[in-house]
């Protein structure tokens, strides 16, 4: 049981900073796509 729940989190917290990587790319390509529309206007 103990080598399960040690392994477990792990796997977890790495899905997490894959997830969390591709959110704060996407938060960057949406602030840059606003900065742009705003100058165009």
């Amino acid at each position: 049981m103990m080598r399960n729940s040690g392994i477990e989190p792990f796997e977890l917290a790495k899905s997490v900073v894959k997830v969390g990587k591709s959110n704060i790319v996407l938060f960057e390509k949406n602030n840059e796509a606003e900065e742009l529309s705003e100058e165009g206007i």
